[in-house]
């Protein structure tokens, strides 16, 4: 039984497991020992865009814009290797410090897909990020910039037999920073090596950079009474933001359990540590 029914209300169904299934059969290597992937140099790559619902991930609550995007809560094709620090929830995208069309005030997203203990029925699956989501303290402890982070979460599906079944869970902590640029070149300088590296790119998402003062990156309650962390109100049609000190995040951001470290399944059942 999916351990979130309440989130259950805002999946979206665009399609059937037969039409994916014809689209994926099409694109996607199906081969031993390979994640399953989209591939995104397919002539049918936008057909099968059109298939995934549009969701709204976050809001930002300097401008109150939306974030949404497309995003796959059918299956775990496509999710793995992009659980990291992103401008876009579920397509990969190594440039952070994009500027997205119609907030100034985005920076990304940090994505976290919790397995809840369910093999994935892939013969071979990485998780590069954590299953547990944690604030990037650097992001939200400048004195002179205000800052803030939003929570959502949303299922994610698995096939079986003719239909999508909701057994995992992607966790979304998106950014919003008041001069958004400003913050990332100082954390850019900040962190460059002495003499400068030619290849050298900061590491966004280190968890550790944090002092006595600041709460620990994984205590989501606690950021969330100090103001910073916000959520969008999934029994709500409208998803409206809830942001604000002292206010209580919702259960099922509070005990979340799951490795905080990257990890993969062989043959679809042996979990181990990965070294991705």
């Amino acid at each position: 039984m999916y351990p979130y029914p309440e989130l259950l209300s805002q999946l979206k169904v665009a399609c059937s497991v037969t039409e994916l299934m014809m689209h994926l059969n099409g694109n996607i290597p199906w081969k031993r020992g390979k994640n399953s992937t989209i591939n995104r140099d397919s002539n049918s790559y936008l057909d099968v865009l059109q298939l995934l619902p549009d969701y709204t991930y976050a809001i930002c609550p300097i401008c109150h814009t939306p974030q949404h995007d497309r995003i796959n809560t059918y299956t775990l094709h496509g999710w793995g290797y992009n659980n990291d620090f992103s401008t876009m929830p579920y397509h990969d995208n190594d440039k952070p410090f994009v500027i997205q069309p119609g907030c100034p005030h985005y920076l990304g997203v940090h994505v976290f897909l919790n397995l809840h203990q369910q093999p994935p029925n892939l013969v071979q699956f990485y998780n590069h990020g954590h299953e547990v989501p944690l604030i990037i303290p650097w992001m939200l402890t400048h004195r002179a910039i205000p800052s803030f982070a939003v929570i959502h979460a949303l299922p994610i599906c698995r096939i079986e037999a003719d239909r999508f079944d909701p057994t995992y869970t992607a966790f979304f902590v998106s950014y919003f920073l008041r001069f958004r640029k400003r913050l990332w070149y100082e954390h850019w300088e900040s962190e460059a090596p002495n003499p400068p590296d030619l290849e050298w790119f900061p590491w966004v998402t280190d968890s550790t950079r944090t002092t006595p003062h600041h709460p620990d990156p994984y205590d989501l309650a606690e950021w969330t009474r100090r103001g910073v962390l916000g959520w969008l109100d999934y029994t709500q049609p409208n998803l409206p933001l809830r942001l604000g000190r002292g206010r209580t995040l919702p259960p099922i951001y509070t005990a979340i359990v799951g490795d905080k470290h990257p990890n993969e399944y062989r043959d679809g059942v042996t979990k181990q540590g990965s070294s991705w």
